[in-house]
């Protein structure tokens, strides 16, 4: 039955598996179909979410179809898994190392990682690796408990992934596209994960016992781990936002300073064109200019202004008094642009020809009546952006730039008086898209994420960085508190599954010893343990304990009864030599005692009633089956006595008696036999001794008449051979078949010397002994019956003899001799010269217990010859047959 359980249970788990591979096939085949017709409702189940890749697609489906596969030694599983994992396994190799093959786009999502962040593999990837190395290793019985963990673990991404596109934990921080498992692929896998425990059946490290802490330890992992998982997603995601929060400030403080370099630049543009308005460059009175140029300098106090004609000819510059000789400008092609677009043109760094040093300038066209006739052109001196720079505050550890067009530094944060003019390191040079972030290593060899912000206005690149290592350092500390809280929450829940282990298997332990106690019949511990529920157990058991040994008390003083009980049946059955049987009729089955053994001859406690049946003698059968039946009929039971013959395994037939009574239950057609027993009683002696009683009282009738014919032979002998003495020869023949009478009587027909018996069943002949009577023939005892039988036919012959034979005349003689040739017994009758002899007409009841009966009682045989001169009846038969053993049975010793 319970193999019958177990493989129902396997085949429901085998149908769960095969209908959760069915639907994973399903899904996969689903979203393969929506890849194929261009339709995303199928591929990816919602707008906004990541489409399912083919090969993902064909993954899951591959997945399910090897759980419909029956069997869990599968070649088929062990295949799919093995290719699916190597697959997803290659697929996430490209991925962390960036290489793209051409097959990135079926195995990896198609958004790309942005450089510069930690590079969050796709965890559909995971997924397939753990969800194919499961299913490859189910298949083998020793790896299957490593397959369930990593099954389980599949579920458990599964689970945190769904509950990441419930909660909006994904979308929260905008990673959807980018880390998250597509939708189809989720819903398959955990369909794949589910059908793999199913297939595997019970978790095999529960299959053996172990020890109470090491199940508490299971127990908190299992409440702990989900939740940690959970965290760690969590952490992922908000580790990924976080650094898209870096890039972000990165570039605002980009944007920023860049716009505060652009409004610096803006104001001195307004300046210079107020500037250029001035009257006195329309009147040509450049010195009127150059005081004007230099009082509005006065305020600025840094840098330089300068008046430039078309042929680039200095015509002012306030760093020189008015009318001293003045270069060309060092900045011909903003001029020349200034001159020709008369818009305001702002060059990159150059070296100034009076200063000696690198400055940019401010270039605005000056209309005169109606043409760009010159410009102002403005450099501010090396510190003026610097200051603006810093006073641009940025996170500590953060710097900042402005460079030209030509990779040289304007201004640096940190760096006032020595980074002016220098050109950047080329690992700076990267131009990424206006708001771009990427990653450099800085001079000092430390990984950098710089984000550039490029101004229309001046052509300038502004630009933000700072060290990965500074960036990242919040997200660091953030996994290092995860990790240190993760170490923390199983270090508490092994010492709790220690502690707690110690003290349920102390107070288990408390309740086991009790539990003994109380199956010994000693006394249960009244101390206390730490757990309510032990304590209540103990007080069950304390009661329980009264209860039993009150039960046992009342149930020893039952057993005791009923061993008086059956102490006396047993008497009664042994005093009455009685056996007694059971028939069980739901198995068709008979049972017996030892002494039922002994009577019916059989050596085994239970039979079926067909091989007893075959015991009993064949004339006895259908008399045995008819009253049987008729005792165990519902509608009429009959009471069960029946006496039948028993064939025992020696050739011997004995007599036995039956009783019995049948239970039965129900009433009407319902009512069925419940039990049959009974007893049986040998009644072989009874038998014989019943038949030797009917032939005794057909001896007795018969010896009857022949004692009368006796009598009268012996009257009439008596009388014509001697009438004088009649009364008294008479009498003495009487008185000497009296004796005889007497010797029979006292032994009982039981071991009676021969020469005895024969001189008793001749006592009326007692005068003849010796002269027309022989009787010789060493000491020999007969046995009961074979003297009985004997006996019987001696005197038979002898009334015959009186009656027809020789002892009829007064001349016949009688020789009665017997002796042993080896162990054969031979015992004769011969009578001579009497009466001529023939063959009577009739056989009565005379020959009858002269042959059959004396050869049936030594089996043996009785030769009975009529012949004329006179009747020999001689007996020959085994003697072990016939005689007893004595000391003085020579004969047969």
């Amino acid at each position: 039955m319970t193999l019958f359980v177990t493989q129902a249970g396997n085949l429901k788990r085998q149908r769960a598996s095969q209908i959760a591979g069915f639907a994973a096939a399903l899904i996969g085949t689903a979203a393969f179909i929506g890849l194929s017709a261009d339709l995303p409702v199928l591929s990816s189940w919602g707008a906004g979410f990541p489409i399912e890749k083919p090969l993902g697609a064909l993954g899951v489906t591959a997945f399910g179809l090897a759980l419909m596969h029956p069997g869990k030694d599968s070649r088929v599983a062990f295949s799919v898994g093995i290719t699916v994992a190597v697959s997803a396994a290659l697929g996430l190799v490209l991925v962390l190392f960036n290489v793209e093959l051409g097959i990135n786009r079926w195995l990896a999502p198609e958004a790309a990682v942005p450089p510069g962040s930690f590079r969050l593999v796709s965890a559909a990837l995971v997924t397939f690796v753990l969800g194919g190395s499961s299913l490859a290793l189910s298949r083998f019985e020793r790896h299957r408990l490593t397959a369930t963990l990593q099954a389980g673990l599949v579920c458990t991404i599964a689970v945190f992934a769904l509950l990441g596109y419930l909660t909006g934990i994904d979308a929260l921080y905008g990673s959807v596209s980018l880390n998250s498992p597509p939708l189809p692929a989720t819903v398959g896998l955990l369909c794949v994960a589910t059908g793999i425990i199913l297939r595997i059946g019970t978790m095999p490290v529960l299959r053996r016992p172990r020890p109470l802490w090491h199940l508490l330890v299971m127990l908190g992992c299992t409440i702990v781990a989900p939740l940690l998982l959970y965290g760690a997603y969590a952490g992922f995601r908000i580790t990924d936002a976080q650094l898209r929060d870096i890039r972000e400030n990165l570039t605002i403080e980009a944007g920023t300073l860049s716009a505060n370099v652009d409004r610096e630049i803006i104001g001195e543009i307004e300046r210079l064109q107020a500037l250029a308005a001035s009257p006195s460059l329309r009147q040509g009175d450049f010195a009127e200019f150059q005081r004007q140029a230099e009082a509005s300098l006065v305020l600025r106090q840094s840098g330089n202004i300068m008046l430039i004609d078309r042929n680039m000819q200095q015509l002012v510059n306030t760093w020189a008094p008015f009318g001293r000789s003045l270069p060309k400008t060092a900045a011909p092609e903003g001029v020349e642009r200034a001159l020709a677009t008369g818009k305001p043109q702002i060059t990159g760094l150059f070296m100034s020809s009076i200063l000696k040093q690198p400055v940019f300038s401010i270039i605005v066209p000056v209309q005169v009546d109606g043409e760009n006739r010159y410009v102002l052109a403005r450099s501010p001196n090396e510190h003026a952006l610097a200051g603006l720079v810093a006073a641009n505050k940025v996170p500590p550890g953060w710097q900042a730039r402005v460079s030209d067009a030509t990779h040289r530094i304007i201004a640096r944060s940190g760096h006032e008086d020595t980074s002016t003019g220098k050109e950047l390191p080329p690992a700076q040079w990267h131009r990424a898209e206006p708001g771009g972030v990427f990653e450099f290593i800085d001079s000092e060899g430390r990984p950098s994420l710089e984000a550039s912000v490029w101004s229309e206005l001046t052509g300038w690149e502004t630009a933000v960085w700072a060290p990965k290592a500074l960036l990242e350092a919040p997200v660091r500390a953030q996994w290092r508190t995860l990790g240190v809280t993760a170490l923390l929450a199983f270090a508490l829940v092994i010492g709790l599954a220690l502690w707690l282990g110690r003290i349920i298997a102390y107070s288990v332990g408390h309740a086991a010893g009790a539990a003994m106690a109380a199956g010994e019949g000693g006394l249960l511990p009244t101390s206390g343990t730490p757990v309510a529920e032990v304590n209540t157990l103990m007080t069950e058991l304390r009661r329980t304990a009264v209860r039993r040994q009150t039960a046992e008390h009342d149930l020893q003083a039952s057993k005791d009864q009923l061993q008086v009980s059956k102490d006396r049946l047993q008497l009664a059955l042994n005093a009455a030599q009685l056996g007694s049987w059971h028939y069980d009729p739901r198995r068709f089955i008979a049972s017996w005692d030892t002494r039922c053994q002994e009577i019916v001859s059989i050596a085994k406690d239970e039979a079926a009633i067909e091989e007893l049946l075959d015991r009993i003698h064949p004339d006895d059968r259908e008399r045995f089956w008819a009253v049987r039946e008729a005792a165990l009929d519902p509608a009429d039971p009959k009471p069960y006595a029946n006496e039948y013959r028993i064939l025992q395994g020696d050739g011997r037939i004995r007599w036995v008696e039956s009783r019995g009574l049948a239970y039965f239950e129900g009433a009407g057609p319902k009512r069925q036999l419940v039990s049959f027993g009974g007893t049986i009683q040998d009644i072989t002696e009874r038998k014989e001794r019943e038949e030797k009683v009917h032939l005794l009282m057909r001896e007795i009738n018969h010896r009857a008449k022949n004692m009368l014919s006796v009598v009268d032979a012996i009257a009439h002998q008596t009388a014509t051979k001697n009438p004088e003495d009649f009364v008294e020869r008479f009498s003495e023949r009487i008185q000497a078949l009296s004796a005889n009478q007497d010797l029979l009587v006292r032994n009982e027909w039981n071991g009676v010397e021969i020469a005895d018996l024969a001189r008793a069943q001749l006592a009326h002949f007692a005068d003849l002994m010796g002269s027309r009577i022989a009787v010789h023939g060493p000491m020999l005892r007969l046995k009961a019956a074979s003297a009985q039988a004997i006996g019987l036919a001696l005197h038979e012959l002898a009334t015959n003899a009186g009656k027809y034979g020789a002892l009829s005349t007064d001349t016949g003689r009688v020789d009665i001799c017997w002796g042993t040739n080896g162990d054969t017994l031979t015992m004769s009758w011969t009578e001579r010269e009497g009466p001529p002899v023939s063959a009577p007409q009739r056989r009565g009841f005379g020959t009858i217990v002269m042959e059959a009966m004396a050869e049936r009682s030594v089996d043996g045989k009785v030769n009975l010859d009529y012949a004329p001169s006179g009747l020999t009846w001689r007996l020959t038969c085994p003697a072990g047959n016939a005689l007893e053993w004595t000391p003085n049975t020579t004969a047969i010793r």
